[in-house]
Order: C-alpha cells, then sequence, then structure tokens
C-alpha cells in the first residue's frame, strides 16, 4: 500500500479525529459563514436574517 506524503498527513490528523481539506476562496465550503454568504451575495459584508421556525 503506497500513500502519498498528502495521504500521510491527512491519515495523521483523521486519527485525532480532525478532517483536512483544501478551502477554496470562489466556493462555498460551509465552515465559514461570513465567507460563504459573500460567495453567494457577491458583497463583502452581506448581511444574513436566521427567519426559521425555531421553538423555545
Amino acid at each position: 500500500m503506497k500513500k502519498t506524503a498528502t495521504g500521510l498527513a491527512k491519515a495523521l490528523f483523521s486519527s485525532f479525529g480532525l478532517f483536512v481539506a483544501r478551502r477554496r476562496q470562489e466556493a462555498v465550503n460551509g465552515h465559514e459563514l461570513e465567507q460563504d454568504l459573500t460567495v453567494i451575495v457577491g458583497r463583502d459584508h452581506p448581511v444574513c436574517f436566521d427567519i426559521g421556525a425555531n421553538l423555545g
């Protein structure tokens, strides 16, 4: 079984319960809301109103 340096690094982080992935600036990543909204809305400081059905 042959692994690349990237594969070994990912396996090492995975053994600690961490996930490593490439972060692309022009794509929605789902990790930082403000950066994702900037990609979706196309403005520097987007405003998001979270209007949902929440109990409590």
